[in-house]
């Protein structure tokens, strides 16, 4: 890929939003829908070594599979093998993402297959998306990280955003300064109604890393320095995929 771009898919673009999901050997404390939850350190658990997931969806063609905070050391969607990529430099997660776009499906049920050689398998967050919009900021586009301790966040919708002690989350940061993209920035910041609604991140769309993140903003800027230029700064910030119960 000549000049990969960080890409992002809207909250309501998810799937697993409004999905039913169903998962084998269900460890009861630890429920499927936890993967549907936005808090994705609050995970579904298996009793197993093994889980797979019935997804019930309206028709739909998803473009992405993404699998936030899994212990998973296989995973299949639809059979097809999903990369799990190695931990990072701290010996914290990465999350792997699929590609679905060179071959397209449209369908109303998706089975997701995890699984470990020992001990119980687990995902915090499920994402199966529609859309995967390009991001024009790959010059001068900021990437770091950030340890916040034991805080919780509560958003203006009631939403609960958790961080845990000497787990690493990741932020990044970018101008974006053509005018084309000024709509679709401002659909974002609508869709995800600010830090309410996190979303999928995919800072380079060649590396095998995906983050579940929120708008790390209170206010949203427009600038306009001349008639053909739109100044929006923005800042993503990844959840935090550390205990409680991961």
């Amino acid at each position: 890929m000549a000049n990969p771009l960080p890409l992002y898919a809207l909250p309501g673009e998810d799937l697993i939003r409004t999905a039913t999901l169903a998962m084998s050997n269900e460890d009861s404390d630890f429920p499927a829908e936890n993967a549907q939850d936005d808090d994705p350190s609050l995970v579904a658990k298996s009793t197993t070594t093994t889980t797979t997931f019935t997804i019930t969806t309206p028709s739909a063609t998803p473009v992405a599979v993404i699998l936030i905070n899994t212990n998973a050391e296989t995973a299949t969607f639809e059979g097809s093998g999903i990369t799990i990529p190695a931990v990072d430099y701290d010996g914290q997660r990465v999350h792997p993402w699929k590609d679905l776009r060179t071959a397209p499906s449209t369908d109303t049920s998706w089975s997701l297959a995890l699984s470990k050689a020992s001990g119980v398998v687990w995902v915090g967050r499920i994402l199966l998306v529609t859309a995967l919009h390009d991001l024009n900021a790959q010059y001068g586009f900021q990437r770091g990280r950030t340890r916040p301790g034991d805080i919780t966040i509560t958003t203006r919708g009631g939403s609960t955003i958790r961080h845990s002690f000497d787990i690493r989350t990741r932020w990044a940061s970018a101008v974006v300064d053509l005018v084309d993209d000024m709509a679709s920035l401002m659909a974002l910041e609508a869709n995800s109604r600010g830090q309410y609604a996190p979303f999928l991140f995919i800072p380079d769309e060649a590396q095998n890393d995906a983050w579940f993140v929120t708008l790390d903003t209170k206010n949203f800027s427009v600038t306009v320095p001349n008639i053909d230029v739109r100044t929006i700064p923005l800042r993503f910030e990844e959840l935090s995929s550390g205990p409680p119960n991961g």
